[in-house]
């Protein structure tokens, strides 16, 4: 009987884990639980909770030699750095909540409840997001209870007089690859479930991906859905293109109807890509400071430019950016909108091989044969991957995080069973 307790309490325990990972992968860095910053709230949360419910370290080679070569060599820097507090935020967050993650998805059950909490609450972002970009709202902005960070998700971006959709993320860009995940992820559950509300949830991800107005992450993943289709037999990936296209031409004609706003917001839509096309946007940088349409020329003259100051420090790196001013063209700019350059700044040599070692090798660590998770995750993964030669990691790194445990725990996945179905 009391065995039989034990196990009714692990599950109920790793049930509340699961909707407590999915929230934290969302929850707002300006927003403060108890005094304490809602992110890191629900970390010590969820490892608390897994303690008091999950006695055993799950013995995996694998996981813990992935968690132990990602971390060491940015740990080495920030040790030399004297930069206790972000050792122990990595440790924490890279280290330990991975590894509870993995943990809690024991099961092929665990495993499919684990990403259908992430993209039932990746669904309420999206609602926000439609009602943040026509009516220039955004609820998450009634969190905003800090002042000693900067408070993104209180001060909404514009680009063409619009609004960009931001959810709690406190930036678009971030919103925007956050979105591409789950919708990936949406991919996978309509392919093993065949359940229709993974394909809303899919459309309802594109939809707020196009209203975060984030050139790069949307382009990064329209080439994905191109690849994915180019990969079909010619009928089916014709009878997809018709069907969505049907799809989106009816929500478009109700839409306008009834919000006419949706006219307005689908013209800024066209002149961002546009935009982005656009020879000025590949060449010259002159309005680069203006978010518009030198994006790609500013962030190769970044490449350029930081590795020159810094080649004192190139080992190790200069250990934080505060105080960090460089120019470009004739702006002063202190923001590093690349993560792999940002690893070089900040941590050197170490922290770029720990940035590299932390996103290839999940890529290459299932290699499981008609699993569509596999093929899924990496799409995640290689978008992901790209889209950091566009911004410095920040909030959508816990979306990442999470997706990188589950890739190690499908591996360990064993067939459906009895177990699964406790």
């Amino acid at each position: 009987m009391e065995t039989i307790a034990k196990k009714k309490g692990m599950m109920s325990g790793n049930n509340i884990i699961i909707w407590l990972v999915a929230i934290y992968s969302v929850a707002p860095d300006y927003f403060r639980i108890a005094g304490i910053n809602s992110p890191i709230f629900f970390e010590l949360l969820i490892i608390g909770l897994w303690a008091m419910t999950n006695r055993k370290l799950p013995v995996n080679v694998q996981l813990w030699s992935f968690v132990a070569i990602a971390t060491f060599p940015v740990c080495v820097s920030l040790l030399l750095h004297n930069n206790f507090s972000n050792i122990i935020s990595t440790v924490l967050e890279k280290i330990v909540l991975v590894i509870v993650i993995f943990s809690t998805t024991r099961n092929r059950k665990s495993f499919y409840k684990m990403i259908d909490a992430i993209l039932t609450v990746e669904l309420f972002e999206c609602i926000t997001a439609v009602v943040h970009f026509i009516f220039d709202f955004n609820i998450f902005s009634l969190l905003s209870n800090t002042t000693d960070t900067a408070v993104l998700g209180a001060d909404t971006q514009y680009r063409n007089g619009m609004p960009r959709a931001e959810g709690s993320f406190g930036h678009a860009i971030t919103f925007a690859i956050y979105l591409s995940v789950c919708a990936f992820l949406s991919l996978y559950m309509y392919g093993v479930t065949k359940k229709k509300k993974y394909i809303y949830i899919y459309g309802a991800s594109f939809i707020a991906l196009l209203f975060t107005q984030a050139r790069f992450p949307t382009m990064i993943f329209i080439a994905s859905q191109i690849v994915y289709l180019l990969s079909m037999t010619p009928k089916k990936a014709l009878r997809i293109v018709f069907k969505i296209s049907g799809i989106a031409l009816v929500a478009l004609v109700l839409a306008a109807i009834f919000v006419p706003s949706v006219i307005s917001a689908l013209d800024t839509i066209a002149k961002m890509f546009v935009q982005l096309l656009s020879p000025e946007s590949i060449g010259g940088i002159s309005k680069y400071n203006e978010n518009e349409n030198s994006a790609f020329a500013y962030r190769f003259e970044m490449m350029r430019i930081l590795p020159q100051i810094i080649k004192e420090d190139i080992l190790f790196g200069i250990g934080t950016t505060s105080g960090l001013v460089f120019k470009i063209g004739s702006h002063y700019q202190t923001s590093i909108d690349n993560q792999y350059l940002y690893s070089v700044v900040v941590n050197g040599l170490f922290g770029l091989l720990s940035t590299l070692y932390w996103i290839v090798a999940p890529i290459f660590a299932n290699r499981k044969k008609n699993d569509s998770f596999v093929f899924w995750s990496r799409m995640a993964m290689i978008a992901y991957a790209i889209n950091l030669f566009s911004v410095a990691e920040m909030n959508e790194r816990r979306i990442i995080l999470v997706l990188i445990a589950l890739i190690y725990a499908n591996k360990n996945l064993k067939k459906y069973n009895v177990e699964d179905n406790a």
